[in-house]
């Protein structure tokens, strides 16, 4: 038995903002800021192993 998006009733659910404990957040900024600290994060790598490989010369 399949249930068509028509027949399901979503009245009973609150919205977002009167759940309790929900801290909405915007996704792009979330992203944003991990990607700031994985691309930070990749730079010290990328300048630790350029030391390591002029040192060892």
């Amino acid at each position: 038995m399949s249930v068509s998006e028509e027949d399901i009733d979503y009245s009973d659910i609150p919205p977002i903002e009167l759940r309790e404990g929900v801290r909405v957040v915007p996704v792009g900024n979330k992203f944003r800021e991990m990607a700031k600290r994985n691309l930070a994060a990749f730079n010290r790598l990328l300048r630790e192993s350029e030391e390591r490989r002029i040192s060892a010369k």
